[in-house]
């Protein structure tokens, strides 16, 4: 009977399991302030995208994106891609409307996110191997003001990609446990 009750759990578990996610890490260090061009070798800024590599041709593509990240400005949240690439809902707009990776190295987004209203808008974009930039845009006196950095070519990149652990693989292992530890009783 405790064999039967073993098989159906772990059957259960398997049939959870989905496709496993994928983290893009890449870290570049060194950039050109926008206005000043002065260079900062020590300024470090982070993208972090999580993806699914569905048809499994080592090139990820925009469609296969699921959560995409850069610095502190960009948060495009897996219930914002999985409404549309790009989008507005009710005064905050975001878009992806760019990214690739293929396993040499080749790495190429467009992206960004914001805020309008009837009279002003602030957002940040990011243009991978160009600029990343904040903004201020308003219809009135003062008009606006736009701050960022640039990529350049003393710009070090470094890029990893790891496997992502779902639930249900904790799941199993911990079904697999449980498995061993009743057969390693059995046996006593």
């Amino acid at each position: 009977m405790l064999k039967k009750i073993v098989c159906t759990a772990l059957l259960g578990v398997c049939a959870l399991a989905q496709a496993q996610p994928y983290l893009l890490t890449a870290t570049y260090t060194g950039f050109a302030d926008i206005e000043t061009g002065v260079f900062d070798p020590a300024r470090v800024e982070k993208l972090q995208v999580y993806f699914d590599d569905r048809n499994h041709d080592g090139t990820i593509t925009v469609d296969e994106v699921q959560e995409f990240k850069f610095g502190t400005g960009i948060h495009l949240t897996r219930e914002r891609l999985a409404m549309d690439r790009c989008g507005m809902k009710e005064y905050e707009t975001w878009c992806l409307s760019r990214f690739s990776y293929t396993a040499d190295g080749a790495l190429s987004y467009y992206a960004g996110n914001g805020v309008r209203d009837f009279d002003a808008s602030s957002g940040t974009e990011v243009v991978g191997g160009y600029s990343y930039y904040r903004y201020f845009q308003y219809s009135g006196e003062g008009g606006g003001w736009v701050r960022g950095i640039r990529w350049t070519a003393d710009t070090q990149t470094a890029v990893s990609v790891s496997a992502v652990p779902e639930t249900a693989t904790y799941a199993m292992l911990g079904a697999g446990l449980a498995l061993l530890g009743a057969l390693r009783r059995r046996g006593r």
